[in-house]
């Protein structure tokens, strides 16, 4: 009766992982096809910018659920206990709440691009730094580190998207990005449980890193640069 059980859990999560794939797919063909403020379709310059927006929300979420099948291989390699399991998730959790009382103000001062690329940046360093931990101590260091990256997309990639598209596209756009979040515990640990059978773990940090290096070009390229929101002019305004 169990064996059926769990396999019942299996297709199901097989099928709402279609579902939420689906959804996805229709909310990227519904953002390419929104018309932007001028009344054309939106360039390829417009468009590459939130999507590499949601290539990095994608890469530092399934960040989080793909390592969770291979934990047990690496608190084997480092001679660890399986407590320490479930700590690489609440460390990463821990990160993405580190930082977002900062980073707003920050982005407000200084500009969103410079933060929101600062933040990719971040991620793909502390995803090859991982390559080159000895103990299970400075791995979960890590996985706080690259947790903090989270921090960025709420803070500033949110903020970033409603200033520069019109009410209509911010409105797709953010249901696009949701629904990366929906994708992402579905598919994270399918592809992770099949990437510890054929490829060592450390690949998977290693993935995630290229991944964001491709949504850093395209941000790099793509991202436009609201004005500055001075703290004189704020003063004026308050």
């Amino acid at each position: 009766m169990r064996k059926y059980y769990i396999q019942a859990i299996i297709y199901y999560r097989h099928y709402d992982l279609w579902i939420k794939l689906a959804r996805f797919y229709t909310e990227l063909v519904l953002v390419m096809s929104n018309p932007s403020l001028s009344g054309k379709r939106l360039g390829r310059q417009a468009l590459l910018f939130p999507l590499c927006l949601v290539l990095y929300e994608f890469s530092t979420y399934i960040g989080n659920d793909m390592i969770q099948p291979g934990m047990l291989a690496v608190v084997e390699q480092f001679n660890a206990g399986n407590e320490w399991v479930p700590t690489s998730m609440t460390a990463y959790m821990a990160g993405g709440m580190f930082l977002q009382w900062l980073l707003g103000p920050l982005s407000d001062r200084i500009g969103r691009r410079p933060v929101m690329l600062t933040g990719v940046v971040w991620f793909i360093v502390t995803c090859l730094a991982t390559l080159l931990v000895h103990n299970i101590e400075q791995f979960i260091f890590l996985r706080f580190l690259q947790g903090v990256s989270l921090c960025f997309i709420g803070a500033v990639g949110y903020a970033a998207i409603q200033e520069s598209f019109d009410e209509a596209t911010c409105i797709k756009i953010t249901a696009l990005m949701a629904n990366v979040a929906l994708i992402a515990p579905l598919l994270g640990p399918l592809v992770g449980a099949a990437w510890v059978h054929v490829a060592p773990w450390e690949g998977m940090f290693v993935l995630f890193a290229l991944l964001s290096v491709v949504a850093f070009g395209g941000l790099f390229r793509a991202m436009p640069k609201p004005p500055r929101v001075s703290a004189k002019s704020s003063r004026s305004v308050s």
